[in-house]
């Protein structure tokens, strides 16, 4: 629900929800209409997505979302190992060290939330490039003070075209 509140507020509307007892909860989404047909030369162009053949690690708890980047990344030539919580993402890890080169996770996830993973994960690479993920600014919290040179935070919701930038950025200042 967050993550629809967030986008409709980001295009300037409003959720009304009626609910009562016995009867169920009803959602209106309400956005702002348009005028007209889109003119094709007044969208600005977007730059072309820059993939890669990198190995990409996602840990994320919601089945969807984990699905939806996985197929993001998929579609740009990146190899893909999916992890369903924390602890899922360091026994991936561990198993495929040597061939990960960043770790896509969300903050808050079961059995061991992200920094922890990562902490975990650095033990053995150090120097491991992170992307973590939040939907929450609170959850945000839970990152490490520390300055992390090969890290990132994306606020959920985010688009695919700048999950797919923000990814490339990251993986083009790793160190060699």
């Amino acid at each position: 629900m967050a993550t629809v509140y967030g986008i409709v507020k980001q295009h300037k509307g409003f959720i009304d929800v009626e609910s009562a007892p016995g009867q169920g909860t009803t959602f209106q989404v309400f956005l702002p209409s348009g005028e007209g047909l889109p003119d094709a030369q007044e969208k600005p162009q977007e730059d072309a997505l820059r993939g890669g053949n990198e190995s990409i690690l996602i840990a994320e708890d919601n089945e969807g979302l984990r699905e939806a980047a996985k197929e993001i990344l998929e579609s740009l030539g990146y190899r893909v190992l999916l992890a369903k919580d924390g602890a899922d993402a360091v026994r991936v890890f561990e198993e495929n060290h040597a061939s990960i080169d960043l770790v896509f996770m969300d903050v808050v996830m079961p059995y061991l939330n992200g920094p922890n993973a990562y902490t975990q994960m650095c033990a053995v690479r150090p120097d491991l490039p992170v992307i973590f993920t939040t939907g929450y600014a609170s959850e945000a919290t839970l990152l490490s003070v520390r300055s992390m040179e090969n890290s990132a935070v994306l606020q959920k919701p985010y688009g695919s075209q700048y999950f797919a930038k923000k990814l490339r950025e990251v993986l083009d200042k790793k160190p060699s």
